[in-house]
């Protein structure tokens, strides 16, 4: 299957480089890395190691029969109006992180899947990915008609090496991992710490505090679950990973905090939720990037 990688960085070009191994794969990406692809392959380096060849492109010409989304989720529109004109038949799978993602595809095409992941990596340099935890990917359709495509897609994650599942709801599971995501990503950033640090006795009642906020933002969506069980394990099984927000903030580039404890804080405003402690960490967090941003230049 002729599949493209758009906003090929470090997750998006992780799954281009396993499903590789069974399918034709196209990757979109930054001229840098795009250049290195094409003159060097693509290492991936970690978990396993190898390099593949590659054909790899600064703008999406259009042939695929899917496309993986993994831009940043501030990058969404753009990145749908810069494909727009290129788009026949193609299904677009949103594998990101952040909430809103769907809801900005929709306006361009009916043929959206929903995906999220905890697979972990790392851009290492042009050229070069380092794959740093195994996981699991989530896939599934948001309109009745394309059950049997998000299942197909499921298929063609596991014969390429990646393991995956189909989710029956996979707007519940987005809402979710934005909840996580919220009480780990700002957090770790701000400290610059591993995930693993969050358990640390001083900083627990932070947690504790987010944990309970997200859980009642949780429950407003009707998603009934153990939340705080879920957001320890996620902790303590990726205790060695830098979180994606804390690698934006090491590179002094633009975080996805908008996307993510943005959003949980738009939502508990419309309905009435006190959300004060996740409130807090979102305003510490756009400071240290709006610093970060302005002695970049």
């Amino acid at each position: 299957m002729r599949i493209a990688i758009i906003g090929a960085g470090a997750i998006g070009s992780l799954f281009g480089a396993y499903l590789s191994h069974k399918n034709e794969i196209i990757f979109v990406g930054r001229k840098d890395h795009v250049d290195a692809i094409n003159s060097k392959g693509l290492r991936i380096e970690g978990i396993n190691n190898f390099t593949l060849k590659a054909h790899a492109y600064t703008e999406y010409n259009g042939g695929a029969e899917i496309i993986f989304l993994t831009v940043k989720s501030y990058d969404t529109q753009n990145a749908m109006d810069g494909i727009m004109e290129k788009l026949e038949n193609e299904y677009i799978v949103s594998l990101q992180n952040g909430i809103g993602n769907i809801d900005i595809i929709k306006k361009y095409t009916k043929r959206v899947i929903g995906a999220i992941t905890t697979e972990a990596s790392t851009f290492v340099g042009p050229g070069i990915i380092r794959h740093t935890g195994r996981g699991i990917t989530k896939v599934g359709n948001i309109y009745k008609k394309d059950e049997e495509m998000a299942k197909k897609i499921v298929n063609i994650l596991k014969e390429s090496g990646l393991n995956s599942e189909y989710s029956k709801n996979i707007k519940n599971e987005i809402w979710i991992k934005g909840a996580i995501n919220s009480c780990i990503n700002p957090l770790t950033a701000i400290l610059e710490i591993k995930n693993g640090q969050l358990r640390d006795e001083n900083i627990s009642p932070l947690i504790d505090c987010l944990i309970d906020e997200n859980s009642m933002v949780l429950s407003s969506l009707g998603i009934d679950i153990d939340f705080r069980s879920l957001l320890l394990d996620v902790i303590d099984k990726t205790s060695e990973n830098y979180s994606s927000m804390l690698q934006d903030i090491m590179h002094k580039k633009r975080t996805e905090i908008d996307q993510i404890t943005g959003k949980i804080i738009e939502y508990a405003s419309k309905k009435n939720i006190e959300i004060p402690c996740t409130r807090a960490i979102y305003h510490i967090l756009k400071e240290k990037e709006k610093i970060l941003l302005y002695y970049k230049k």
